[in-house]
């Protein structure tokens, strides 16, 4: 019982990968300062929604900044339950 325990464990411990298997990335977005010409980092952000959802992948997520945003968004791609698309108000 105890071999077959330390064996499970081991499998569990080697075989895990972890959750997001992509580079985990952070996009920003901006309606006050931001621009789509823009990087999308915290320091350049870019202006729509619309813009980060488009270079979006699996596992990053979207970090939306306070203001009135007057557009509709179309999401193309989807995520997985390891790998979910994050958009944060």
């Amino acid at each position: 019982m105890n071999k077959l325990l330390l064996l499970f464990l081991l499998v569990c411990i080697v075989g895990f990968k972890p959750i997001n298997t992509v580079k985990f990335k952070v996009w920003y977005v901006s309606i006050k300062d931001g621009s789509d010409k823009n990087s999308g980092t915290i320091d350049a952000p870019f202006k729509t929604i619309q813009h980060a959802a488009n270079l979006m992948k699996p596992g990053q997520k979207c970090m939306i900044r306070g203001g009135r945003y007057k557009e509709t968004i179309t999401i193309t791609k989807s995520g997985s339950f390891s790998n979910p698309l994050f958009l944060w108000l």
